[in-house]
This record gives structure tokens, sequence and C-alpha cells, in this order.
């Protein structure tokens, strides 16, 4: 989806949000990725019991 796409998409977002919200990120994907992971984990966790 391109930024113009999710601003059609979520209209209450502009496009200098999306714009914001994907450089920040491209600049800590690492930890994102990382926490993203882990809650992924969890939540498989918890529908296991």
């Amino acid at each position: 989806m391109t930024p113009e796409e999710l601003v059609k998409e979520f209209s209450h977002l502009t496009l200098p949000q999306v714009y914001d919200a994907l450089s920040y990120y491209y600049e800590n994907k690492e930890k994102i990725d990382k926490e993203l992971a882990i809650n992924a984990s969890d939540l498989r966790s918890l529908k296991k019991n």
C-alpha cells in the first residue's frame, strides 16, 4: 500500500503524518520489529491457554 493509498483508506491521517510514521519506523526498525515479534509470541501463548 502506498502512502497515498493509506491516506485514502484512513481519512483521519494526512500525508505528512504517514511519511512521519514511515520515517520513524525505518529509523527504529530493529527495535520495532523486535517488539512486534515479542507481542506476536505473547499473543500465541495466550491463545494456547
